[in-house]
């Protein structure tokens, strides 16, 4: 009988609402500590007020 982990991580990444403000934002992207991608995510333009505070959540399965 064999079994299988199961892992599961969220990461998540806020944008205060001074922080990038009247910038267009289409991609979001993952960096480990070396400095490479392990993950880009692509999205529709979505402009950055400056009163609005973004929260974006990757979850990652394994």
């Amino acid at each position: 009988m064999s079994s299988s982990l199961l892992l599961q991580f969220m990461y998540i990444c806020s944008l205060a609402e001074n922080e990038l403000a009247g910038a267009i934002i289409s991609e979001l992207a993952l960096v480990d500590t070396a400095g490479k991608f392990t993950a880009v995510r692509t999205m529709t333009n979505k402009e950055k007020d400056a009163d609005m505070e973004f929260i974006f959540e990757i979850d990652d399965i394994y």
